[in-house]
């Protein structure tokens, strides 16, 4: 068993050193990352599918998903997420000590860009193909190329029969977010918009801020934001940034499941904006805004008997693609190596015992209850 063991983990640092050295940062290409996933399911004779970036019906062979199982695909026990893109180092180059794409060991450490976020994991999960064929398990794989840069692949994959391709009767999912190891049910969703302003003129920056500054307090007001005693980092929130220099704000609130105050933002958004855009006429008629909605990322809540007896701290403070898994009927929780304050930051590292601790969690889980 040790010697198996040691076979493991030796395979995890292998595949992890490939996974590292591709740069698929959210302003670079996944393709290479993504070939290398696929071609690790091929290479086991197990089906597998790409599905490039999509939008509005125009196609980006830079950056793709990929999908792929053991077993039955179409009726699986376990559904296992990733993404495949990490987070940018052009702004971090600097202080990183070592070459955050090529995996670097120290002792029992090593260093990389995505190591803990969240390429560890996913070597893990692909180390652990044989595991799961011999315990007949039927697995499906989901790695997706920009939960950094705005979710927008969880969807494209639902438009190319998501249902088709990860089952809506698989029985569970796990999201690979780091997390040392513990399960975690719950976080908020997570909304962000930019607002673009054209045909403002330097003294009137001011007061169309003012103006846009007034009318998002009266939207915060119309919505029922509450407090709630279910999460520990209390309530909904709304913030701004100011850029007008490059004449754009970002705003963004954070909010539950079935929160009221979701669904009144919802319905209030349209109108407050279009009531900012008529005063803005009246400041200047030369004035045009644009709203966006930048990222949206789903709340979770995963009430399933069976992870709710063996969840740890509930908890996680960031978003993750675990919310759209649930929406399409899969009850999903977020388990992953690593902890997530490593994340995003030089010299990103984990330790190789908390690759072992990952495996053993998820080989647990999986023989617990499957």
């Amino acid at each position: 068993m040790k010697l198996l063991s040691r076979r493991v983990m030796k395979k995890i640092i292998e595949i992890l050193k490939k996974l590292v050295s591709f740069d698929t940062s959210i302003e670079r290409s996944t393709l290479d990352a993504a070939y290398f996933v696929a071609n690790f399911f091929d290479s086991q004779k197990l089906p597998v599918q790409l599905f490039y970036k999509n939008h509005n019906g125009i196609y980006n062979n830079n950056r793709a998903s990929v999908i792929a199982s053991v077993g039955k695909g179409d009726h699986a026990d376990l559904l296992l997420s990733g993404h495949l893109d990490t987070y940018g180092v052009s702004q971090q180059i600097q202080n990183w000590k070592t070459n955050p794409f090529n995996l670097t060991r120290d002792g029992q450490t090593l260093f990389g860009r995505g190591v803990v976020d969240m390429k560890g994991s996913i070597a893990v999960a692909l180390s652990l193909i044989p595991f799961f064929i011999k315990q007949k398990l039927s697995v499906n794989f989901v790695f997706t190329h920009d939960e950094e840069g705005g979710f927008s692949s969880i969807n494209q994959l639902k438009d190319n029969n998501f249902y088709g391709l990860v089952s809506q009767k698989t029985n569970y999912g796990i999201v690979m977010e780091p997390t040392d190891s513990q399960i975690k049910i719950r976080h908020k969703g997570y909304r962000r918009y930019k607002v673009c302003f054209n045909g403002v003129l330097e003294n009137q920056k001011e007061k169309v801020w003012w103006l846009f500054k007034k009318n998002i307090e009266l939207l915060h007001k119309r919505c029922s934001w509450k407090k709630s005693k279910k999460f520990e980092d209390n309530c909904s929130s709304l913030t701004l940034r100011n850029n007008m220099i490059n004449e754009e704000v970002t705003f963004q609130y954070r909010y539950e499941i079935n929160d009221l105050g979701e669904r009144e933002f919802e319905k209030f958004l349209p109108i407050v904006f279009n009531r900012f855009c008529e005063e803005t006429k009246i400041i200047n008629k030369n004035i045009s805004c644009t709203l966006k909605e930048e990222i949206n990322i789903l709340p979770l809540d995963c009430n399933h008997p069976f992870f709710q007896n063996i969840s740890d701290k509930p908890i996680v403070s960031y978003g993750t693609e675990a919310g759209y898994f649930q929406k399409y009927g899969i009850p999903t929780v977020i388990i992953g190596a690593g902890n997530y304050s490593f994340a995003h930051r030089s010299n990103e590292c984990i330790q190789i015992d908390e690759l072992k601790m990952f495996k053993q969690r998820l080989m647990s889980i999986t023989r617990q209850r499957f």
